[in-house]
């Protein structure tokens, strides 16, 4: 909202200053224009009458009958009567004619040599005729101000129609329905905040689909295992094969909650994204714990280029993917483990590798979805969680997660990047 607050600030300013220069630019060049034509025309209207007075044989007399006939008064000076300075009179003896203004108004001096006098004739203020040019000026600044306005407006309004329209689509399921971003538009943020709602809303749905198909399905063998056992434990009569048969229940048993604890710590991740408290700390001691609570001895973790760095997240998160990549490759290497780490100005790099039997390319689209294993999963204990709380974790901090081959032991390659905390980036 604040970019259309401040867009909204700028264009009227502009419109304002820009509108308002060039009018008034306009209207100064209409108005000495019109001043102009207008001092023009009085220089001819007092000169014909100078011409009329010099030719008459009785000057005054002709005045008195011109001031009684018309609207503009006339009248007759000395020489003497009129003080100029020395360059008006040599302009008033070279030309004809003068022109001064004072408190009383403006009026022009002619020459009258035949009788030694000088005719005086005060001219009308001359923007008592061009009242209307001004209204028509005013209406031209604030029409011009109008327009400015609705050329700001109107993007606007199509990009809240657009919105609408979107909003509408989403409404009615198209969960792919989102607002291409530009630039320079005023409601950038507010369609940004939609289409984030609506990866979330459809990332939620389709989480609950996946999860309830892969609930039935995870569930549908050890329920069919507990009927079963049910049913031969009730028609045993050997007590030891009855304690066979409970034990074998409660594997089932525990199998079952271990599923739905699964489900119910990755559906609980929804409430925890809205409570990231991001800090800066030590990346290598982070590390070196999660490693150290990781240990199996029967096989080998090792860790190269370990760069003491701070990165900048929140350290719950770190601590829960970085558990989860180790524990995969715990899971399915065959002896041996590689965590490195590449520094570079903005980011800090962390590879997870193992010897294992890597992962497919066919596989790596799937593989952080809920409940999807890998196709080397036979015998292996896990639900497919792991990596699908990993690759959520990541998404709400924008970070990278990449799946490849490892180039040194040929298993499994994990690879994240995080942003480093200001004392670190150069």
């Amino acid at each position: 909202m604040s970019r259309i607050v401040v867009s909204l600030l700028l264009i009227t300013f502009a419109g304002i200053i820009a509108s308002g220069w060039i009018i008034d630019n306009a209207f100064s060049r209409y108005s000495q224009q019109a001043h102009s034509q207008y001092q023009s025309a009085d220089a001819h209207y007092g000169q014909g009458l100078a011409n009329l007075i010099n030719a008459s044989a009785q000057p005054q007399q002709l005045v008195q009958q011109w001031n009684a006939s018309s609207e503009r008064f006339i009248s007759l000076l000395e020489l003497s009567d009129l003080v100029l300075p020395h360059s008006l009179e040599q302009v008033l003896n070279t030309t004809g004619q003068i022109t001064l203004q004072s408190q009383a108004g403006v009026t022009m001096y002619f020459a009258v040599p035949r009788h030694q006098l000088i005719l005086a004739v005060n001219r009308p203020d001359i923007h008592t005729g061009i009242n209307a040019t001004q209204v028509i000026f005013t209406l031209a600044f604030y029409g011009a101000i109008f327009l400015v306005l609705m050329l700001w407006l109107t993007p606007l309004l199509l990009d809240l129609k657009r919105l609408r329209a979107a909003a509408n689509a989403f409404g009615l399921g198209n969960l792919k329905q989102r607002i291409v971003l530009s630039r320079w538009s005023h409601t950038r943020d507010i369609h940004s905040a939609f289409n984030s709602m609506a990866d979330k809303i459809e990332q939620l749905l389709t989480d609950n689909k996946l999860l309830s198909n892969a609930l039935s399905h995870e569930l549908k063998t050890p329920l069919a295992r507990l009927r079963f056992g049910f049913d031969m434990l009730a028609e045993e009569q050997d007590s030891e094969r009855k304690q066979q048969y409970t034990h074998r229940i409660n594997e089932d048993l525990n199998e079952m909650q271990s599923i739905i604890n699964a489900l119910l710590d990755y559906a609980r991740l929804d409430s925890v994204e809205a409570s990231v408290k991001k800090q800066v700390f030590n990346a290598q001691e982070r590390l070196n714990n999660c490693v150290h609570a990781q240990w199996v001895e029967a096989k080998k973790i090792d860790i190269h280029n370990n760069h003491i760095a701070h990165v900048e997240c929140d350290p719950k998160h770190f601590d829960l993917v970085l558990s989860n990549l180790i524990k995969n490759a715990l899971l399915y290497s065959n002896s041996h483990i590689a965590i490195r780490s590449e520094l570079s100005a903005a980011q800090l790099t962390l590879y997870v590798e193992d010897d294992g039997p890597g992962v497919s390319e066919q596989e790596i689209k799937n593989l952080f979805k809920p409940f999807v294993r890998g196709e080397h999963t036979a015998g292996q204990s896990g639900h497919g969680m792991g990596l699908a709380i990993v690759n959520r974790v990541a998404q709400w901090n924008k970070w990278q997660v990449t799946i490849g081959r490892s180039p040194s032991l040929g298993g499994a390659q994990f690879c994240i990047a995080l942003p480093l905390g200001a004392q670190n980036k150069i």
